[in-house]
């Protein structure tokens, strides 16, 4: 038997037994609300129409039992009825009612009444402490931004006066060492015009090429010093980033040492080639780019959250990021991992001095 065969049936019972127990006209009303729900549940099948239509019928029984002192609660096994689809859990309570006369309901009623007052006031009152604590909140959040902000400069106007005074430094050493060299050889020269010995001559022009050969080299190492500390990695590849707009971004940088002018050029470079490809084919939402520096080695890891496997047919970048680590005796990996695409480049900083040194 369907429910709707069921229905049907104890809506004849139903209204057989209020027949039979009540001449009321009120009957003949609530019935009538009965069949237009019954109609709903069984054949529009609206949950909304059905809901709606409950809480009426509910309504209206109590308007008829308080306006026109009829049997009310005689009709309450009706309403079970109908609410029965969407409130079975709360119906037991109800049957509390068969047991109570309407002059209690109505005290019930007038106290659930107050409690919903005083329920409504203190949600208002919580609300206005919710929007103050939130108006405080937002203002300790702007007081907080504006006082990191505040650090930032600081911080940036501490490293723009390390490097002058480092800037300085430099300039000192080149009047010094450059100089010093310059006025020997100048020296040199000007004793060359009384100089008749021929050895003397080689001797003399053998000094003159070392000491101008010294200054060469604290020149060249002054401009590395210079360019090394004109370009800060950081920086470049914070600007980098910025251009990567449809991407979730992070960068965690921790380098304390002072790192020569042509690594940091090839580590700006590797980011950037890995960043290029992330734009172009990565189909990720994400990307962070590590650059850790330990006691040995210095590490750097580009790696988005993409499912694309492999790059390396977009091109000769892979290959020129694998030689630019590979002058430094380094490592290089570059393939897909747990949680996407990786470029992974390692350092040693023996190799770092080495290839300095071959300049």
């Amino acid at each position: 038997m369907k429910l709707w065969q069921v229905k049907l049936i104890m809506y004849f019972i139903l209204s057989g037994v209020y027949y039979t127990i009540s001449t009321d006209f009120n009957l003949y009303i609530m019935l009538l609300a009965f069949v237009i729900l019954f109609i709903n549940n069984v054949f529009i099948r609206h949950y909304q129409i059905d809901r709606v239509l409950s809480f009426l019928s509910v309504i209206l029984l109590i308007i008829l039992g308080v306006f026109h002192q009829s049997e009310w609660f005689l009709y309450l096994p009706i309403t079970h009825f109908i609410l029965a689809p969407f409130m079975k859990q709360y119906l037991p309570l109800s049957m509390l009612i068969y047991a109570i006369d309407f002059e209690f309901f109505l005290i019930v009623f007038g106290l659930f009444s107050v409690l919903i007052i005083y329920l409504i006031t203190r949600i208002e009152v919580l609300e206005q402490e919710n929007n103050e604590i939130r108006d405080r909140l937002t203002w300790d959040n702007l007081k907080l931004i504006e006082q990191r902000n505040a650090l930032s400069n600081q911080v940036e106007k501490e490293i723009e006066l390390a490097s002058l005074s480092e800037r300085n430094r430099i300039a000192r050493d080149m009047h010094d060492t450059v100089g010093h060299s310059l006025s020997s050889g100048l020296l040199l020269l000007e004793s060359l015009h009384h100089i008749n010995d021929v050895d003397k001559i080689h001797h003399s022009l053998s000094s003159l090429q070392e000491r101008l050969q010294t200054g060469m080299d604290d020149i060249r190492g002054s401009i590395h010093s210079l360019y090394s500390t004109s370009f800060d990695v950081k920086s470049r590849i914070e600007q980098l980033l910025e251009e990567m707009y449809m991407f979730e971004k992070e960068l965690h940088y921790k380098v304390t040492s002072q790192l020569p002018y042509q690594i940091k050029i090839d580590l700006v470079a590797i980011v950037k080639e890995s960043l290029t490809n992330i734009k172009k084919h990565s189909d990720g939402k994400w990307v962070a780019v590590y650059i850790i520096e330990t006691d040995k080695a210095i590490t750097l890891k580009v790696v988005d959250n993409g499912t694309v496997k492999d790059y390396s047919e977009y091109g000769m970048g892979l290959h020129s990021m694998k030689e630019s680590v590979q002058k430094y005796g380094g490592i290089f990996n570059a393939g897909f991992q747990q949680h996407g695409y990786t470029v992974y480049v390692s350092i040693n900083k023996e190799g770092l001095v080495n290839e300095s040194n071959n300049r």
